[in-house]
């Protein structure tokens, strides 16, 4: 693949560490070129960040991650439990930072994933980055719960919020919700959007066509053990191209239902230029 930036998740790194991989071998695994700027995602389901918890300081998984060619990361995105006690939800998120502290020590650029269920939860959040002034890039998952449209707006105004109390331009790395790409453009000026659907509509035999610029995705049968490394080229590009055309006809204006107070609110500026990543789709 000759993609930019391609993000793998922690679920398919974790069996490449217990082999002692290097990056050669990450490469080759994941058909990478040699200019392809790998991320590591850790947004992953329980079991797999409990692994990682469990044996990251025995087998010094930072540093190995580190020798893996990872230059940057979202954290661990341990779960909030809507039915768990506090303490429960404290542990994970001290469990958020220590692993976040741990990759940095390592040498890896780390982008705090900001789970929150309640209004403390942000408070929390919002006195951490205005003491970490460095900090710029927050990650938010809209794979799962936040998914709904009503759950991942109230996300996107909540980081909106955020963004007002810490006084300074955050970024967002959005995982999995270009939904609400239109939303995030009107108070967000450089996000990142992480996005899979390209990639599983591959697995699953789908090739992407636009059709009144929307994107629809069409049967594509293939021969038993043909390499679908074109379907997945045709489909990323489309998919991106698709992403960016949103991009720029979002409209900046803010809507008149919007949830947040109006001293929170700002126009969003459209940057002069856009950058050619792709999996990981940068503005």
């Amino acid at each position: 693949l000759d993609f930019p930036v391609v993000a793998i998740p922690l679920r398919f790194v974790l069996p490449l560490l217990r082999k002692g991989c290097d990056l050669n071998g990450l490469r080759k695994v994941f058909g990478l070129g040699d200019d392809v700027l790998p991320i590591l995602l850790g947004v992953a389901r329980d079991y797999v960040l409990e692994n990682y918890w469990a044996n990251r300081s025995e087998f010094g998984w930072p540093a190995r991650l580190a020798q893996l060619g990872f230059q940057t990361a979202t954290s661990p995105n341990y779960s909030f439990f809507q039915d768990a006690p506090g303490s429960d939800i404290i542990y994970n998120r001290r469990r958020i930072l220590i692993t976040s502290g741990e990759l940095s020590s390592a040498g890896i650029s780390t982008i705090p994933h900001l789970n929150a269920l309640t209004p403390s939860d942000w408070k929390y959040w919002s006195s951490l980055l205005s003491q970490q002034t460095d900090i710029v890039y927050i990650a938010k998952e809209f794979q799962t719960g936040l998914h709904h449209s009503e759950e991942g707006r109230n996300a996107i105004y909540e980081l909106v919020r955020l963004q007002d109390r810490v006084g300074r331009e955050l970024r967002p790395v959005i995982v999995g919700g270009t939904q609400h790409l239109e939303l995030v453009a009107r108070y967000f000026k450089y996000p990142t959007f992480i996005e899979s659907s390209s990639f599983m509509r591959t697995v699953k035999r789908r090739r992407a066509i636009l059709v009144d610029n929307r994107l629809r995705w069409h049967p594509e049968l293939t021969p038993k053990g043909e390499p679908l490394d074109d379907l997945l080229s045709h489909n990323v590009k489309l998919t991106d191209q698709c992403i960016r055309e949103r991009w720029q006809n979002a409209p900046t204006t803010v809507p008149s239902d919007v949830r947040v107070k109006k001293s929170h609110i700002r126009r969003a500026v459209r940057p002069s230029s856009v950058s050619s990543s792709q999996m990981a789709f940068r503005f």
